[in-house]
């Protein structure tokens, strides 16, 4: 733009230096003086009528028409200057919108991508079908019951070594179980190693047939009877397991050893020191004999007797303890 104002200033300028010679050299024509001014006013159309039909005007006006030939090219040579100049700030532009429209794309395209979540999903083969899809679960499936299969067989294996190399599970190492005589005992006070306890109710604990047969189910072999304070066996007969399942007659006990043993349902269980019993519910039989335990069955009252102690039907002091081996 800058170059356009002056090349339109340029020719401008031209054109009146053109202006300028070309009126002195028709007033002057070629060198002579001037003819004095008339007094005769005339047209100034007539004036330059009359200065055209001089030769030496027409000199002169060929010489003006060979400097306007002449400044005809540095027009041409401007314009061209300025075609050229506005060419080549048109490419300049062409080409910066060229760049600014790559680089705008290439942005986008890289938004595109980075914003786009790449699909998980692919085409699946024309031949797999869902039986194959099957058979593909269940072998991986299988591979990781496999895995863990023999994972824990590892280290079940480590355990037991090291069980085995342990005091705790040394067969020398075990106490030996207590063996008890089918006796009655007051005050029991060994360690009852290799028995387990069953059960164990306050003498309150309304005792029923079937709570005895629930704990022949756990014992195998012997059982302990017993009556308890605070943990402390005060009273106990030992006996097979079968006397917590055997029903007996009324005041008719069966005897085990040097024990005599009674479970009649709706009356009472427990043991005696001799036969002769007296189930008017619990055994009243002898009643200052320490040797003599019987609980009530199947009734709205516990208790009932420890020895010559009584009337324990509400007693939360007492327990009914058994042990099993």
């Amino acid at each position: 733009m800058l170059r356009f104002f002056v090349f339109i200033a340029f020719l401008y300028c031209s054109c009146e230096a053109i202006n300028v010679d070309l009126t002195i050299n028709i007033g002057l024509g070629s060198g002579q003086n001037p003819s004095p001014p008339s007094t005769t006013t005339k047209n100034p159309y007539e004036q330059e009528n009359s200065v055209a039909s001089n030769d030496t005007t027409n000199e002169s006006i060929s010489g003006v028409v060979t400097q306007l030939t002449t400044v005809e090219p540095i027009e041409t040579n401007n314009s061209t200057m300025i075609d050229t100049s506005f060419g080549e700030s048109a490419t300049t532009i062409e080409s910066f919108q060229e760049t600014s429209s790559a680089m705008v794309e290439n942005t986008l395209e890289s938004l595109i991508d980075k914003s786009t979540v790449p699909s998980t999903t692919s085409a699946c083969p024309s031949t797999l079908d869902l039986t194959m899809l099957d058979d593909l679960k269940n072998e991986i499936i299988n591979t990781i019951i496999s895995t863990l299969s023999r994972d824990f067989t590892n280290q079940l294996a480590a355990l037991e070594a090291r069980l085995s190399t342990s005091n705790c599970y040394s067969n020398e190492k075990q106490t030996p179980k207590v063996e008890l005589n089918r006796i009655i005992y007051e005050s029991l006070i060994i360690p009852l190693n290799g028995w387990t306890l069953v059960f164990n109710r306050p003498y309150s604990h309304r005792t029923r047939t079937i709570d005895l047969a629930q704990i022949a189910g756990i014992c195998r072999n012997e059982v302990i009877v017993a009556a308890t304070v605070n943990g402390s066996i005060i009273l106990a007969a030992v006996g097979p397991a079968s006397v917590l399942t055997t029903n007996t007659t009324w005041n008719q006990p069966q005897q085990f050893g040097d024990v005599f043993w009674y479970r009649t349902p709706g009356k009472s269980f427990g043991f005696a020191p001799t036969f002769t019993i007296r189930q008017t519910q619990g055994d009243n039989e002898d009643l200052s004999n320490p040797l003599r335990l019987s609980w009530l069955l199947d009734q709205d009252l516990g208790g009932y007797r420890v020895g010559a102690t009584r009337s324990l039907t509400d007693s939360s002091i007492w327990y009914k303890t058994i042990y099993c081996s």
